[in-house]
Parts: C-alpha cells; sequence; structure tokens
C-alpha cells in the first residue's frame, strides 16, 4: 500500500508521469529559442528516460504476444471444446428443410456455403428436377467438458456466492475495537461487492479457471467513481424562487474487476505467476488486445493520440496468425502505410504513424502494469519500488499512465506447477475423453444405419413387356421407396398359373422378397463402451455418479458411500483452496486501494452492535444528528462517523476468511456454553467483572445477528456482587433465558427492558 500525499511531497505523481511520457522538444526554433538552458536540458534528458522505457516496455511486449500467438491452440483447443455445438453444421439446413422452414432453392443455398451439396442433393439425368436426399440418422458431438466443468463450477459458485458479506474481514486481535474495526471494513467492502457485482465476476473466473488452469483478474482502474446531483434539501423559507441547491452524492466508489483471456495474459517469467499474489516476485504483467484505432484517439483521458506507432513486424502479426484472430476477434483492419517505398528495406524507417484517416483500423492495446522505483527513471525522487499502469497503443506508445494503489492482480490457479509456463487444465484431461466418446456415437449411428439395409426384389418375369406392365412396376418400385412402407397394406397381383408355364414354382419368395441385414450385436459392445469410458473419467477425475446427480450403478456399502464423499469433498476442497488465493489477494487489493484512494469519510450501521466507549477507542464516533442520503427527516441513529484511517491497523484483516469460514451462529453456540458454565459458578462470575460479562454478552448477540447491547456507566462500579446491585439478578435472568433457548433472544431483551430496531442496510454517502 502507498500513501499517495507521501508521494506527492516526494514529486512522484500521475502528472509527472504525464510529462516523462510526452516529453518531446519543440519542433518550431522560434519555440525551443524561448526556453531556457536548464529547460532544454531537463525536457531532453526527459526523452532520454521516456525512449529508454518506450524501448524496455515494447521488447517485452512484443516478445510476449509473439509468444502468446505461437502457442495459442492451448488455449484455442479448451475454447473448441467447450464451445462445441450439440448438432452438427451441415444437418441445420437440412432440419430446416423438414420442418419446411426454408424452401428447396434456399435448403441448396446453404449446402453449397458447407460444400456438401452432391451428399444430399439428387438431381434426374436431364437436370429437370432436383431432390433432396434426407438422411435418417444426424452425427451430434458429445460435449463432455461443458458437462463436467458446470459441474464442479456450480459446486464452488455456490460454496461462495452466497457468503455474506463477499470478504469478511477479521481482526487479528479479539478486542471489541479491532473487531469493530473489521465490521466496518466488512460493510464498506460488501457494499463495493454489490456495486461492482463481485459475485458475478468471481463466478467468470472460477469458469476460467477450470477451464485454463488459470485466470488472472486485473482492476480495470486505481479507483472508480460516479457522481450525481441531487437536490439539497432546506428549510423552505430559504428555498426562495430561482434558487436551488444541489449537492453530490457518489453512487459508485470502489474497485471494478477485469478478467481477461488466458492467451493475451503475459508476466515476468523469472517468477510464477501466483506470486503476484503476495507481491513477492514479478515485476511486470499485463494482458494485451484488439481495439479500433479512432477509439483511442477519440479518448480525451490519453495523451500521444496522435503518435501512434507501428510496424511492419506487428502488422505481419495480423496476417501470419490470422486463425487466432478470426477465431476470437469479429473483424480485423490491419494499417496500410506505403507513403514510403523503400520503407520495407529500411531498419530504421520501418515505422508507421498511424494517421487521422485510419480510424477503423485495428490497433494493438496493452494494459501494462510494471514495479519500478520512481527515484531511478526520474518520476520524482521516491526511493522505493511502486506499481504503475501503462496503457499501451501500437508497438510501444504509451498513452495513459497512473500509480496504483496496491499490487495489480489477483491470480486463480487450480493444481499448476509454479515450475512450468504452461500446464494443463480439468478441461485439457477431458478433451480426449470427449473425442473418444464423440467417436463412439459416430460407430453407433453407422452401425445403426447398418443394421436398417434392406432390399427388396420384386421378379419382373411376371409383369409383362407392355405399357401396362412397365406402368405396373413403377408404381410398385415408388411404392416400395414412399414413406408409408411400414404402415400400409401393399397388394401385389401376380398370375400363378402363368408362373408355372414359364417354369417358376408359385412360392411367394420367387415372385418378391425383401432381403434385410442380420441383427448386429455390436450395438450392445458401443454402449458398454460408452459406459465404460464414463466410468473412466470419473476415476481418473475422482468423479462419483452421485456427484452428478444419478444413482449409483449397483449396490453399495456405507462404507463406499463415505469413501466416495470425502474423496469428493477434498477434491472440492483442494479446488476452494485455489479460490481463496485469489480472493485474498482481492481482499489485500481492496483494502490497500480503499485506504489509499477511497473516499475519506465513512458513514456505516454499526453502532448498536457495539457501546460508544468502543466505537471511540476504534478512532470513530457515533452520528449525533442521524444520517440518511435522501431525506434528512428520517432518523439514522445507528450510523458511526469517521475517517478511513481509522481502519489502517496493522492490516486489520487475516487467512481465515475463505471457503470454510466458521459459521456464527456455531460461534454463538460455542459462547453460549462458556457463558452457561460462568454464570453457574460464583467464583468466575465475581472475577470476570460486569465489563467483561457484557462484553460476553454482547458477543452472544451480534454472532446470533441481533443488537443488544450492555455497557457501564462511567461511575457504575465493576463488581457484580456490590450492595444494592441488581445486576447479578438480571444476569441470572439472562443466563435462564439463554439455557431455555439460545435461539430466542426475546427472553433476553425482557429481562434487560432492551428494545431495539432491526438493523438497517448499510448506506454510503459522501458530499
Amino acid at each position: 500500500m502507498v500513501d499517495f500525499d507521501v508521494l506527492k511531497d516526494h514529486g512522484t505523481t500521475n502528472e509527472r508521469l504525464r510529462e516523462l511520457f510526452t516529453a518531446q522538444l519543440p519542433g518550431k526554433q522560434e519555440d525551443l529559442a524561448k526556453l531556457s538552458d536548464d529547460e532544454k536540458k531537463k525536457i531532453k534528458e526527459d526523452v532520454k528516460r521516456r525512449e529508454k522505457i518506450e524501448d524496455l516496455v515494447g521488447s517485452r511486449i512484443q516478445e510476449n504476444i509473439t509468444f502468446a500467438l505461437r502457442n495459442h491452440k492451448f488455449y484455442t483447443a479448451v475454447d473448441l471444446a467447450w464451445d462445441s455445438s450439440p448438432i452438427n453444421s451441415r444437418v441445420i439446413p437440412l432440419i430446416m428443410y423438414a420442418q419446411n422452414r426454408i424452401g428447396v432453392d434456399n435448403c441448396i443455398d446453404e449446402l453449397d456455403k458447407l460444400k456438401i451439396t452432391d451428399k444430399y442433393i439428387k438431381r434426374n439425368d436431364d437436370g429437370s428436377g432436383v431432390e433432396i436426399d434426407l438422411p435418417k440418422f444426424f452425427e451430434v458431438n458429445i460435449n463432455l467438458v461443458r458437462s463436467f466443468i458446470t459441474r464442479r463450477h456450480a459446486a464452488q459458485v455456490n460454496k461462495f456466492a452466497n457468503l455474506y458479506p463477499f470478504f469478511k474481514y477479521e481482526s487479528r486481535t479479539s478486542s471489541p475495537a479491532g473487531k469493530l474495526r473489521a465490521d466496518v471494513l466488512s460493510q464498506r467492502v460488501e457494499i463495493m461487492a454489490d456495486q461492482f457485482d463481485y459475485r458475478h465476476f468471481q463466478s467468470q473466473v472460477i469458469r476460467d479457471m477450470l477451464l485454463y488452469g488459470h485466470a488472472v483478474a486485473f482492476p480495470r482502474a486505481a479507483w472508480e467513481r460516479e457522481v450525481q446531483w441531487v437536490k439539497d434539501n432546506v428549510p423552505s423559507e430559504l428555498d426562495y424562487e430561482g434558487k436551488k441547491q444541489y449537492k453530490s452524492l457518489i453512487t459508485k466508489d470502489g474497485v471494478s474487476w477485469i478478467c481477461p483471456h488466458p492467451s493475451r495474459v503475459f508476466y515476468d517469467n523469472n517468477y510464477p505467476i501466483t506470486s503476484l499474489n503476495t507481491d513477492t516476485g514479478c515485476e511486470y504483467v499485463g494482458f494485451w488486445d484488439i481495439a479500433r484505432y479512432g477509439d483511442i484517439k477519440n479518448n480525451p483521458s490519453f495523451f500521444n493520440r496522435g503518435g501512434i506507432k507501428f510496424s511492419t513486424a506487428s502488422l505481419g502479426l495480423f496476417t501470419q496468425y490470422s486463425t487466432y484472430f478470426n477465431n476470437y476477434y469479429t473483424q480485423i483492419i490491419p494499417p496500410v502505410d506505403n507513403d514510403d517505398l523503400t520503407q520495407w528495406n529500411d531498419r530504421k524507417n520501418n515505422v508507421g504513424i498511424y494517421s487521422g484517416d485510419m480510424e477503423e483500423t485495428s490497433v494493438f492495446v496493452v494494459d501494462y502494469f510494471w514495479k519500478m522505483t520512481p527515484n531511478q527513471w526520474g518520476v520524482g525522487d521516491y526511493p522505493h519500488p511502486i506499481w504503475v499502469h501503462l496503457k499501451v497503443a501500437g508497438d510501444n506508445t504509451v498513452v495513459f499512465a497512473e500509480i496504483l494503489p496496491s499490487s495489480p492482480a489477483a491470480v486463480f490457479s487450480y493444481n499448476e506447477n509454479d515450475n512450468r509456463h504452461l500446464s494443463i487444465s480439468m478441461a485439457h484431461e477431458l478433451m480426449p475423453f470427449q473425442d473418444q466418446l464423440t467417436n463412439l456415437f459416430s460407430e453407433l449411428l453407422e452401425t445403426a444405419k447398418a443394421d436398417l439395409f434392406s432390399v427388396g426384389i420384386l421378379n419382373t418375369d411376371i409383369f409383362p413387356d407392355n405399357e401396362e406392365g412397365l406402368q405396373l412396376r413403377e408404381d410398385f418400385r415408388r411404392t416400395m421407396q414412399g414413406e408409408n412402407f411400414y404402415a400400409s397394406t401393399h397388394v401385389l397381383e401376380a398370375s400363378f398359373a402363368k408362373l408355372a408355364d414359364m417354369g417358376i414354382t408359385t412360392s411367394p419368395d420367387n415372385v418378391f422378397k425383401v432381403v434385410r441385414a442380420q441383427p448386429n450385436t455390436q450395438l450392445t459392445s458401443i454402449f458398454q463402451s460408452i459406459s465404460q469410458l464414463l466410468g473412466m473419467v470419473e476415476r481418473l477425475l475422482s468423479l462419483s455418479p452421485q456427484e452428478q446427480g444419478q444413482p449409483a450403478p449397483r449396490e453399495v456399502s456405507a462404507t463406499e458411500v463415505m469413501t466416495i464423499n470425502n474423496t469428493t469433498e477434498s477434491v472440492y476442497s483442494f479446488i476452494s483452496e485455489s479460490i481463496d488465493e485469489g480472493r485474498a489477494a482481492m481482499k489485500r487489493i481492496l483494502y490497500e486501494s480503499l485506504i489509499a484512494k477511497g473516499s475519506s469519510t465513512i458513514h456505516l450501521p454499526v453502532k448498536n452492535k457495539y457501546s460508544a466507549s468502543v466505537i471511540e477507542a476504534a478512532g470513530f464516533q457515533v452520528d449525533p444528528e442521524g444520517f440518511d442520503f435522501m431525506d434528512p427527516l428520517v432518523e439514522r441513529q445507528h450510523t458511526v462517523i469517521g475517517s478511513k484511517k481509522s481502519l489502517v491497523y496493522d492490516y486489520i484483516f487475516n487467512s481465515r476468511d475463505g471457503s470454510e469460514r466458521s459459521s456464527n451462529v456455531q460461534a454463538a453456540q460455542t459462547l453460549i456454553q462458556m457463558f452457561q458454565m460462568i454464570s453457574q459458578n460464583q467464583l468466575l462470575t465475581q472475577a470476570m467483572g460486569k465489563d467483561k460479562y457484557f462484553q460476553l454478552v454482547n458477543e452472544i448477540s451480534r454472532k446470533l445477528g441481533t443488537d443488544i447491547k450492555l455497557e457501564m456507566n462511567p461511575d457504575e462500579s465493576n463488581d457484580l456482587t456490590a450492595p444494592g446491585d441488581q445486576t447479578q439478578e438480571v444476569l441470572q435472568q439472562l443466563a435462564q433465558a439463554i439455557q431455555m433457548n439460545a435461539q430466542e433472544l426475546d427472553g433476553i431483551k425482557q429481562a434487560l427492558g432492551v428494545g431495539q430496531q432491526p438493523p438497517q442496510e448499510p448506506q454510503v454517502v459522501n458530499e
């Protein structure tokens, strides 16, 4: 975490970054003459620094983009397997024709596009008629990757998406003030989770982690804030005509995340990518994308928009790796610069500049995160490394720069080897089985087609060779080939006397015979192979039919059921640990970003859970007037206000939050048992005193989700056995109420005479 006030004192600011990356001597002599020698020297030094950074960043970007494009098939194969269509594309026009949705001509046109017209179109010899031969069986693709990934994905999403708050910060200390700070921070980050939809984003990250082996989440910006104007309510006597008072309302305030495709992510491979989670290794990381040059040129937040460079080396990537770009982008328009005919053969002149008429052309845009030491690069005299975010367009033109409050990425890595640049994922393991399963189903269809083979043999000797006989044979041929062959009875007239005169026996088989294929036992073998293949997948990936929602194929013992359950839970927990590592990094980034860039004032509803002394000890105070961001007449006496700096508390959170987050109800039950034991022991009760006794009751109520709060008066004795003190009697009633039913706290409220309003929803307002 960095302190931007300290950075500013040392000249390390976003403005200085912009000054560095736009450094350039004036092109006109009269402008150059206006500069002093010191100003010229400073600009020349900045130009040298800028060129050095551009060369460093440009070479890294070029190297990593080329590496990504060379190895894109590793990830493209997974995407093709995930997007595998359940029906073959060649079948779609045939099905639409069979359903009378398109005509013959349209169907032929669609088949021509797929270059399979000859396979399904039959034409008469003279070309006068066209007939579409509809197949009885259609080839299908079995998507095993999507099925198994979805099951694992659903199990993890259900585990994490139902956590409230989504990120829970717990104090490293057990003091009430520490717990208050943790609650305040958890509520503040929960508001960010709702505003920027962290739950949906994490679902996408988990899917990518299972598909590709790892997923990297980047903050979209150092901090994002959306502001709206609302009418400021003022007394009617002051609201005179023509004068309206408004105030600014922050509608969104926090960090938004982005998870780029892993084929476009690069990092400092001197260290494992997971070192980014703790900021203990990689010195740079980033991701690249393709954008329209017009989007860069017309963005007022960017600088150097008129000097974005491109070279023939970068242009060649569009054509050399066209397979990748056609798979992930709808349209690529590389820039073309033919102004200099010698450009292709001149090393120094092998760079072009995007111009105003190239707005529709494509340009590489790279989000480059760099851990730099400012005083080594002339960005102030701050001596310690910080993370900066550079947006680079073209080859090496920096168009945006900002200082980050924390490390730039959270890595979700599942079962990857840190010593390997590429590791196979769960989807990679499933792909061979998916291909084999598709082959088995294709073989099943071909075998079923062979089983339905039949031939009708008609003895033409019984028909005269006149016109009537020929017509009868043709009618019978059409009848046998028609759709009603199996549904209706057909009559074949034959003269057995004439057959006898011709020397043909009068057996019906000598008149007409149907020859069919013998029943094929191979179908059973194929079904067995499919079943065995699925069983092999389940065994290799530690799955079970029960996990897929299927009944056991045989009777299983209780021991076997427990073993299957334990194995499945072990695998689920192992996957969850990978997610926990990424979530811990996100928690740290959110905390550091909030402290460094968030709004200074905090308004959060935690008062009723803590006493006034605890709130003051934590560095906050109770809002004395109540608070509401739209209607000041609505009292909010539960609001705690204060500075975000009160949250800077030795990284108040720890690693206990995750998939195995402890339940508040379970913790409350444990405390209730302790409370019962203390209440029944007079010696322990006297030794604790009122303050500790009240803290225990308050903690139980917080765990159970109520706002019962006990606190001592400033002049009150801490002795529970003081003469005339009724506290002991009240506490005995309290202990009896808890012992009767831990879930029913109404008895506690009645015994204490306390009635509290239910907690309100958190609100964040900054003026």
